[in-house]
């Protein structure tokens, strides 16, 4: 990611992420909230804007292997705790 595209490219990511966070059943959804807030070590009112920021404010030699690791834990928490269609 070079400096010019990096801001794009985090709220790419970022928006990614916030719909992996979206897509998974509760009380699960706001754990993973409360996991990406302690990774940021800051409130993440706004998903998609603070994930952005997060990502942005990382160094770029360790944002892609942080966003790869995010993006891993989610995938697997959405294996598991993903929110099923409702049957009826």
């Amino acid at each position: 990611m070079d400096t010019d595209t990096a801001p794009l490219e985090c709220e790419q990511r970022a928006s990614r992420l916030a719909a992996q966070v979206e897509l998974l059943a509760e009380p699960y959804r706001r754990n993973a909230i409360a996991w990406l807030e302690s990774c940021a070590a800051q409130p993440l009112e706004d998903l998609d804007g603070g994930l952005a920021r997060f990502l942005a404010d990382i160094h770029p030699d360790m944002r892609e292997v942080t966003a790869s690791n995010l993006e891993m834990v989610l995938d697997g928490a959405l294996r598991h705790f993903g929110k099923r269609p409702s049957i009826g």
